[in-house]
């Protein structure tokens, strides 16, 4: 069994409000061509995004606009 990779940051804010950054910025540093839906289709999505609420769903955009969730 491989031990997991655990990274730790503390940010100097709330937490709904890192949170929020989190969510809202995912596609920005979100590694898409290795950690994605579209990848294991040798494609690899524009864009990912998170609602942003409880339960809420993580979506991608596949190079030909389609959303995956």
């Amino acid at each position: 069994m491989i031990e997991p990779i655990i990274k730790t940051i503390t940010v100097p804010c709330a937490p709904d409000k890192a949170f929020g950054i989190f969510t809202k910025y995912i596609g920005k540093w979100r590694p898409l061509a290795t950690h994605s839906i579209s990848s294991g289709n040798g494609a690899v999505a524009t864009n990912v995004t998170i609602e942003g609420i409880v339960g809420s769903r993580i979506c991608e955009t596949a190079p030909d606009r389609t959303r995956l969730d």
